[in-house]
C-alpha cells in the first residue's frame, strides 16, 4: 500500500483489511494450517506463536505457516485482524510506504533478493 506518508499509507491498509471477510479469513487460515479450527478463539484475542499448531507438523505449505508465525511474533496482532489480512486475497510479500519507501524496497529486493524484514 502506497501513500504519501507512511501514516496514509497504513491507514490505506488497515481500510482494505477491513473490507474482507471474516469467514472466509477463518477459512483461509485454517486451509493453512490443516484444517485447524480457529473458531474457538475470541476475535479480540492477542495472538501468540503458542497459538498454533507447530508448522513442523502441518503437512499442507509449510512456509506459509511459518511466515504467518514470523507475523504474528512480530506484529502481536488481533484475531480478527489476522483473519482480515487472511480473508483478503493478496500475494506472499505485502508492504506499505511513501512511494520512496518502496522504490528503496523494490531497489533492496533486486540488490539482495529478498526485501528487508521479509521472511
Amino acid at each position: 500500500m502506497i501513500g504519501a506518508t507512511e501514516i496514509e499509507a497504513l491507514r490505506i491498509a488497515k481500510e482494505l483489511n477491513k473490507l474482507s471477510n471474516t469467514e472466509v479469513g477463518h477459512m483461509r487460515l485454517s486451509n493453512r494450517f490443516g484444517g485447524y479450527d480457529f473458531l474457538s478463539m475470541p476475535l479480540n484475542k492477542q495472538l501468540i506463536p503458542e497459538d498454533f499448531p507447530d508448522s513442523a507438523t502441518v503437512e499442507t505449505a509449510r512456509s506459509r505457516t511459518e511466515v504467518i508465525i514470523g507475523l504474528v511474533r512480530r506484529e502481536k496482532p488481533m484475531l480478527r485482524q489476522l483473519l482480515d489480512y487472511h480473508g483478503s486475497a493478496r500475494g506472499h510479500f505485502v508492504t506499505t510506504g511513501t512511494p520512496e519507501q518502496i522504490a528503496d524496497l523494490i531497489v533492496d529486493w533486486f540488490d539482495d533478493g529478498l526485501p528487508k524484514g521479509s521472511t
